[in-house]
């Protein structure tokens, strides 16, 4: 265990952070006293691998404007409290292609599609913010996969202003309020457009005394529901385990001031939710107290596991492309498939409630979207060829992947980077002797994380964790970071 007293920061491309795994290698930020996130990033290529962050003050992990980051086998956790600041267990904000996904080093029992036992990665786990667990705003291209389990959350997972990105094989249990999807009109950030839920466990939000905290965009997702979409277009939520929620499994909402959020900055029409498909999930006791924004729509508990406020810009003719579309969804009891349909509900709120109907034929939604595109969040750089193939800001040699290729690329003083033994041993990297690396970690000697305050060390099971990666660039400075 490393007691850490201020924020960690890292500002150097093709950082690795390793430790031994869940409980071995584990960051105590609970005796904090300088800024109030625990780890920050700034940098591309970062990767973060089988550690425990513990109780941080406010934010967890938090990359900021960062390409190509990865979170591997991390456990980010704190004991969830209304009196905490509100924050998030991970937060990225800006960037291209992150990675939320499970340990390529450690391994956990699973179960396979035909029920047996098998072999998988070690998972992630983002428990106890009063924000969000993962907190994705204003990205592109990022993935959640590989048995993560969010929980004890204000909302279990938030994807605000972001494209191309997508939930899959994780647990979201327990928290406030399981999944929300959301454009931010007005404030500059794209439209929320190509969102995949696939393959998730999504159960008893609400069912504890945790809620969204009622500021920013938490509130927004009603205490209680599995996963709200709220003016996104494209959105696909597809083979989940929609179980045991409070409120709505699945609510599609158009962004109205109506519902008392905020009215869109700049003079941007509030958006409409367009292209969403619900398809072959499995639905089971959800909606028996519904809370927040829909509290007082016309349906008495318990509420339809479907809902739609079949809100539509009726100035314009709906394209078939646009239609929010119901299919195949599986009605359960104990994980059982019952005879008859989901319970739904389309309330035409946009015209006072007027026509509502509670059946997907009856509301014209009965339809199917192709498949999205795959998202590829992996892009390598290739050598020798002159262009940024991986989006980070350096080319070729310059860039920290190339290190460990078979390019030889030559260092300033005209050798050569050594590159990986035939028999699989590592590289090793150029060492810039002027630069200096700050350290507030268990890092070795040498490497290269800054901090703003001293760790002390109190004790360690297993290896420390270790960084992997170039020299630094220029140190950051908020939060009282040194310079």
């Amino acid at each position: 265990t490393f007691n850490v007293v201020g924020r960690l920061a890292i500002g150097t491309a093709g950082i690795t952070v390793r430790g031994a795994g869940h409980g071995s290698t584990i960051l105590d930020f609970g005796g904090q006293v300088a800024g109030t996130k625990a780890l920050l990033v700034k940098s591309h290529g970062v990767r973060l691998e089988d550690l425990s962050i513990v109780n941080y003050i406010q934010d967890g992990v938090v990359f900021e404007n960062a390409n190509d980051w990865s979170v591997a086998g991390v456990e980010v956790s704190r004991a969830w409290s209304s009196d905490s600041p509100v924050g998030d267990a991970l937060r990225a904000v800006g960037g291209k292609r992150g990675r939320v996904e499970w340990s390529e080093r450690f391994f956990v029992e699973g179960i396979g599609e035909s029920g047996e036992t098998i072999e998988v990665g070690q998972g992630n786990i983002f428990e106890g913010a009063n924000g969000a667990g993962i907190h994705f705003r204003g990205l592109e291209k990022a993935i959640i996969r590989g048995n993560s389990v969010v929980r004890s959350n204000g909302v279990g997972v938030l994807v605000a202003g972001s494209t191309s990105s997508a939930v899959t094989n994780a647990n979201i249990e327990q928290n406030g309020a399981g999944v929300l999807i959301t454009s931010l009109p007005g404030t500059g950030l794209a439209l929320s457009d190509s969102i995949v839920v696939e393959n998730a466990g999504i159960s008893k939000n609400g069912n504890v005394s945790i809620a969204p905290p009622q500021e920013g965009e938490y509130w927004w997702a009603p205490e209680g529901s599995g996963v709200v979409v709220i003016g996104a277009s494209n959105t696909h939520i597809r083979e989940n385990s929609i179980q045991g929620n409070g409120g709505y499994g699945v609510l599609l909402l158009a962004h109205r001031e109506a519902y008392g959020l905020p009215a869109p900055e700049n003079g941007l029409t509030s958006p409409f939710t367009y292209g969403s498909y619900v398809a072959e999930n499995r639905m089971e006791a959800n909606g028996f107290e519904p809370e927040g924004m829909v509290q007082n729509f016309p349906v008495a508990p318990p509420v339809p596991s479907l809902a739609t406020d079949g809100c539509i810009d009726e100035s314009k003719p709906l394209d078939d492309s646009e239609r929010n579309c119901f299919f195949g969804n599986i009605l359960t009891a104990e994980g059982v498939a019952e005879a008859g349909d989901v319970p739904f509900v389309f309330f035409d709120a946009c015209n006072d409630f007027s026509q509502i109907a509670f059946s997907v034929e009856d509301a014209l939604l009965a339809c199917t979207h192709p498949d999205l595109p795959p998202i590829d969040v992996e892009l390598v750089e290739i050598c020798d060829n002159g262009l940024d193939d991986d989006d980070d800001g350096a080319i070729d040699c310059d860039d920290g992947d190339c290190y460990t290729e078979k390019a030889l690329c030559a260092d300033e003083e005209g050798g050569e980077f050594a590159v990986p033994e035939e028999d699989g041993g590592e590289a090793e990297e150029p060492v810039d002797e002027g630069s200096e690396g700050e350290t507030g970690s268990p890092a070795d000697e040498g490497d290269e994380e800054e901090a703003e305050g001293p760790a002390d060390e109190e004790e360690s099971d297993g290896e420390s964790a270790t960084e992997e990666g170039s020299d630094p660039d220029e140190p950051d400075e908020e939060e009282g970071s040194e310079a």
